[in-house]
Parts: C-alpha cells; sequence; structure tokens
C-alpha cells in the first residue's frame, strides 16, 4: 500500500467513526430527552423552554464533532502534503543528479514540462528555453517523433539504440533513448531519458574502419602469397622434373657423388613444393575459392595407398606402421584428394614427432561415418597444445620443431580441408610423452546426398 493510499483510508476512517458516533448520539438524545421530559414536566411552558435547551445542547455536540471532523481531516491533510513535499524532494534530487539527460513531456502538446540539469546542459538550452519547447525541436526528425509519440498508450515502454538529435545551435549528435507512457493526474506523460553516445558512434566507426583496413591488409597479403606461390610452383616443378631426368642417366653419366647430392636437392625442393602447394591451398581457403570435389570414395582404399608411400620410411627409423580395418567400411562423401592430402600431413607429422614404438591407422563405420584414426606413440600433446593445435603457425613442441622442420601449417590445412568438405577432425592425448590420437569423421555416401 502506497502513502496516498494510507491517508485514504485515514481519512475515510476518521470520518465513519465521527458519523457512527453522531447518529448513535443524536438518536438516543432525541428518543430519551423528549420521553424524559413529558414524564418529569408537566408545565406546557417549561417544557418548551427545556426543549429548546435540549436544542441548542444538541447543535453544541454536532458543532464539536463537525470541529473534531475537520480538525482530524486537516491534519491529515497536512500530513499527507508534508510526505508529498518529502517525495518532490526526493524526485527533484534524483532527477537532478542523474547523469542521463531526462525530460518530462506532455502528449497531448508535446511540450516539454520538466528537464534536469543534464538535459540543460546536453541541449544548451537554459531551463526556461526548455521548459515549453517542442519536443519535436530537439529531433533530427520531427513527423518520425510526432508519430511515436501519437501512437503510444500509457504502459509502453520506448526503447530506440540510436537516432539523431538536434542541439539549439543545430549541431546534430546520436543518443540512445529510454522512454515510458504513463498517466499523471489523468494527462497522458512521456517520461525520456536520453545518453548522448557521441564518442561510443565515434569508436565503433573508428573500430569498423580499423576492421576494413585490416580485412582489405589481409587480403592483399593472400593475394600477394597465392601469386608468389604461383610464381614458385613452375620452376619448382622444372628443377624436381630435370633433377628425376639426371638420377634417370637420360642426360647422361653421373660421377660419383653426385646422385647422393642430387637425391638430397631433391628431397628439399619437394619439400618446398609441397610447402607452396599448402600456401596455395590455405590461400584458397581464405578467399572462399577452393575446389572441393566431393564423390562417393573408397576411404580404405586411398588409406591403404597413402600408407605403402610411408612403409619404408617408417622402417628406416625402426618404427611400425599399421592399418587396422573394422569390419566392412562404406563409402564416404568426401573429395580424393583432401582426404589423401590429411592423411599423408598426419602420417607425416606422426613420422617426425615418433621416436619409438610407431602408428596405427585404424578405420571403422561409425553413427553414419566413417571414423579414421591416426594413433602414435609419439610425444603426446598438453592440454594447452589441445587448444591451438589447428591453429596456423602453432608449433606444440619447438624445439623438436627446429630439428624436424615445419611450419605449423599442415594440421591448419587438415581442418580446413576436411570442414570443407562436410567432415571434421579432433586430437586427443593422454598427456606429454603418451602419445596423440588424430581422429578424422567422414560422412557415409548416400545416393540421396545432393551431388555438387
Amino acid at each position: 500500500m502506497t502513502e496516498r493510499d494510507g491517508i485514504k483510508k485515514s481519512i475515510r476512517t476518521a470520518a465513519l467513526t465521527i458519523s457512527v458516533i453522531y447518529i448513535i448520539i443524536g438518536g438516543l438524545w432525541i428518543l430519551l430527552s423528549d420521553t424524559l421530559l413529558a414524564a418529569l414536566v408537566g408545565d406546557p411552558v417549561l417544557f418548551l423552554r427545556l426543549q429548546m435547551i435540549k436544542g441548542w445542547i444538541y447543535v453544541a455536540v454536532t458543532g464539536a464533532l463537525l470541529y473534531g471532523l475537520i480538525s482530524r481531516y486537516l491534519m491529515i491533510l497536512e500530513h499527507s502534503r508534508e510526505i508529498m513535499e518529502e517525495s518532490e524532494s526526493k524526485y527533484r534530487y534524483l532527477f537532478n543528479i542523474e547523469p542521463d539527460a531526462l525530460v518530462l513531456v506532455d502528449v497531448a502538446t508535446l511540450r516539454i514540462t520538466e528537464a534536469n540539469e543534464a538535459a540543460v546542459n546536453l541541449y544548451g538550452y537554459s531551463r526556461e528555453e526548455l521548459i515549453g519547447l517542442e519536443l519535436t525541436e530537439i529531433a533530427f526528425d520531427p513527423e518520425d517523433t510526432r508519430q511515436r509519440v501519437r501512437n503510444a498508450k500509457a504502459g509502453d515502454v520506448l526503447k530506440l539504440p540510436m537516432i539523431y538529435n538536434r542541439k539549439k545551435d543545430d549541431d546534430i549528435f546520436p543518443v540512445e533513448v529510454s522512454a515510458v507512457f504513463f498517466y499523471l493526474r489523468k494527462r497522458l506523460m512521456l517520461y525520456i531519458a536520453m545518453r548522448d553516445i557521441t564518442d561510443r558512434v565515434k569508436l565503433e566507426n573508428e573500430r569498423e574502419d580499423y576492421i576494413r583496413r585490416l580485412e582489405a591488409a589481409d587480403k592483399a597479403k593472400t593475394d600477394f602469397v597465392s601469386r608468389v606461390s604461383h610464381e614458385l610452383r613452375t620452376p619448382l616443378t622444372m628443377i624436381i622434373g630435370y633433377i628425376d631426368l639426371l638420377l634417370g642417366g637420360r642426360l647422361g653419366g653421373l660421377q660419383s657423388g653426385q646422385p647422393e647430392a642430387l637425391q638430397v636437392i631433391r628431397r628439399q625442393a619437394t619439400v618446398l613444393s609441397e610447402l607452396v602447394e599448402q600456401i596455395l591451398s590455405l590461400s584458397s581457403l581464405d578467399a572462399g575459392k577452393l575446389r572441393v570435389d566431393l564423390q562417393a570414395t573408397d576411404i580404405a582404399k586411398i588409406a591403404a595407398e597413402v600408407i605403402e608411400g610411408y612403409t619404408s620410411r617408417f622402417e628406416r627409423k625402426g618404427l611400425y606402421l599399421k592399418c587396422d580395418i573394422v569390419g566392412q567400411l562404406p563409402l564416404v562423401k568426401a573429395d580424393p584428394r583432401h582426404l589423401t592430402e590429411a592423411l599423408d600431413n598426419l602420417l607425416d607429422n606422426a613420422l617426425k614427432f615418433t621416436e619409438a614404438g610407431g602408428v596405427t591407422v585404424r578405420i571403422e563405420a561409425s553413427d553414419g561415418c566413417a571414423r579414421l584414426e591416426v594413433i602414435d606413440t609419439g610425444i603426446g600433446l598438453t592440454n594447452e597444445d589441445k587448444k591451438h593445435l589447428f591453429e596456423r603457425f602453432y608449433q606444440a613442441e619447438p624445439v623438436l620443431t627446429r630439428i624436424h622442420g615445419g611450419t605449423g601449417l599442415g594440421l591448419a590445412l587438415i581442418k580446413g580441408l576436411m570442414e570443407a568438405g562436410g567432415a571434421s577432425v579432433v586430437a586427443e592425448s593422454e598427456g606429454p610423452g603418451k602419445g596423440s590420437k588424430f581422429i578424422i569423421r567422414v560422412p557415409v555416401y548416400s545416393e540421396e546426398q545432393p551431388h555438387p
């Protein structure tokens, strides 16, 4: 119950109490006094005089009761006035210390009836000028403001993240607006809070501009890397081709030591060629131009071909390389080139970072997918490694990376290639020194699936 409701209840209670007392006393007085006088007084003249005295007593009692009622009413009104003054003082204080601009508007006339100091300072008017000003005079779009206000009803809440307002000097600036419609003394009023967001909008514009410049710089970088990589691809292909011709004896015999030197050159040229291909693939991913040829693919056949190419390398390092196919495998929906490249990268990494034991490639059907696992007994992964492993240029073990080489692009490329074809790749490890497991999940091929 509000203070105002309590005051109304007190007035009603006092009036009702005095009225009941007045009725009871008045009724008893009239009834008993006339009966008693008639029984005790036989003289008609005396009886009339006593009735006149009785009437004056009744008037005096009535006046006393009315005086009590009016005094009680005036006391309650005074208390009410004190409460209202205190409430108004609190409201005025809170109204004026609020940092946002606050105005009270009469909806019928659209004129401002009250404004705080923040509103005076924000719009550049004096308080006398601002009060009485039509709301549309501080709006950038008066007609839009007029329509929003006129179509509202009590209880409506209006929130505008950004509109433009006008200061006294015609400076246009952005504000965030929150407003509520309510009745005050039977008139529909609008209470508006406005916050100047000039600095925020400026920061947002600067941020957006900075992002645009970053995107433009990134695109320029991607285009440059792509062009350079294309320029490197042709001479590298020719270098590898002529080395093969020399090693094959088609350009004449080689002297002692030359075949070994050519083998070293070819290996390094192949590494460089693979790096160029990785950069080109990543550039295509970034530009959204990666060609993905999804088709019915025999994942077991691809695994067998990739494993065959690594068998001798694993043997030279004294490591085992096994393939474990569980049950009958369905055809999968994948790009064979990308699936081959992903498995090739995973085996190459496993070979680099495994010094004892070996690697098992395990494939099985699971929940509408083929699940390909590359399980090694190598250096393992920390929790931090697992968070960032598929980020570009991240290297889980810098010391070993310096020994074995690598750019930190391989796993990022695998993730990009797999996700582009609707597959996924994750890494698991129980910790450093406990090996790693890389899992590729490829959806099963269905004739009902749309074919690109």
